[in-house]
């Protein structure tokens, strides 16, 4: 009997710390570690990895402009500019090296596989208005949406730019600077909007719309070598202001 009551005593002693342990397993295991302050910067940019992508390709033509300009051809030049700018102080790489299709997940699933310091998004603009130009630099930011959907998983994936959000702000604000100072007088704003090719990307992330094809003028400068390569100019000026520059 009183061996017995030792070992029910010994059960009423460790079933409690049994529950407290398998309360902190169950903690640790669903713990989400806290996203990364977002003025956080690597301490160099030499050797920096930048992956840069054309936007569009294959089926997916983009804006066409008024003379059968495709928007498609159009972000795969200035991409291949810009990596020619980049290099060698940068290592580039971009989503698509040639005339095919792309969805948006695999694009910023390649920049999140070669573990990129920076992602840029080509695009150019359009619209009904043959007048209507300018440039617009996007870097992401969440749409109104539920609270409580924020604890789910799936949720969490899509809102990992939101660490990186001051960063890509800051970003898209020095490209917005030097495209005003190389292609002045230019109308240049920034935007952030719930890009779902910017949302995925776990790295300061931006958008550049390089003009709108819809416009016949700045369609065919958008179609001339001298275009490209201002821009790449642009572009590679404020990457090297992002890291020489102190943090807002």
């Amino acid at each position: 009997m009183k061996k017995n009551a030792v070992i029910s005593t010994r059960c009423k002693t460790c079933c409690p710390l049994f529950v407290i342990y398998a309360a902190i397993a169950a903690f640790l295991i669903s713990y989400t570690v806290p996203a990364a302050a977002s003025n956080t910067r690597r301490i160099s940019n030499t050797g920096a990895i930048i992956v840069i992508d054309p936007g569009h390709g294959g089926h997916d033509k983009g804006v066409r402009s008024p003379s059968n300009i495709l928007e498609k051809d159009i972000t795969l030049t200035i991409a291949r500019h810009l990596k020619t700018e980049l290099t060698p102080q940068y290592k580039v790489f971009l989503t698509r090296t040639d005339d095919y299709q792309l969805d948006s997940a695999s694009r910023t699933s390649h920049a999140n596989h070669r573990n990129a310091d920076i992602f840029i998004s080509l695009h150019a603009g359009g619209g009904f208005r043959h007048q209507t130009d300018g440039f617009k630099v996007f870097y992401h930011k969440s749409a109104n949406h539920d609270p409580d959907s924020a604890t789910s998983r799936k949720d969490q994936w899509t809102q990992i730019q939101k660490r990186h959000q001051t960063n890509s702000q800051t970003l898209a604000e020095l490209i917005a600077r030097e495209i005003k100072g190389r292609f002045n007088p230019a109308d240049v704003r920034v935007k952030g909007a719930p890009l779902f090719v910017l949302e995925g990307a776990d790295m300061p992330a931006v958008l550049v719309e390089c003009g709108y094809l819809t416009n016949p003028t700045r369609a065919e400068a958008m179609h001339q070598k001298k275009f490209s390569r201002t821009l790449a100019g642009s572009i590679k000026a404020a990457l090297d202001a992002f890291w020489t520059e102190p943090p807002k």
